[in-house]
């Protein structure tokens, strides 16, 4: 099991808003779908030039690669460059 940081982002306004509205409600929709657990999901403020989102998750080792998968084909379906992941194998309570 594994914490994983997914971000996505718009900054460069490759998608117009209802299709960057849509490609955040399916990356959501995935992460529910795979992820063991949500730990939270955050985005941009509304007055940021930017526009971005992450969300974390527990995923398990089974469905790490099946969602690494889903990931890659929801990016190249929107045309974006990257998506970004950020697993942490091991957390530390202080």
């Amino acid at each position: 099991m594994s914490t994983v940081y997914v971000s996505i982002g718009n900054s460069d306004d490759r998608l117009p808003q209802l299709k960057w509205a849509t490609y955040v409600q399916e990356l959501r929709h995935i992460m529910r779908l795979l992820a063991t657990e949500i730990h939270g999901d955050w985005y941009s403020a509304p007055d940021s030039p930017y526009q971005n989102a992450c969300i974390a998750v527990a995923v398990s080792d089974e469905a790490r690669g099946t969602l690494r998968e889903k990931l890659e084909i929801l990016r190249a379906l929107y045309d974006q460059k990257v998506i970004a992941w950020a697993e942490c194998p091991e957390t530390e309570f202080l």
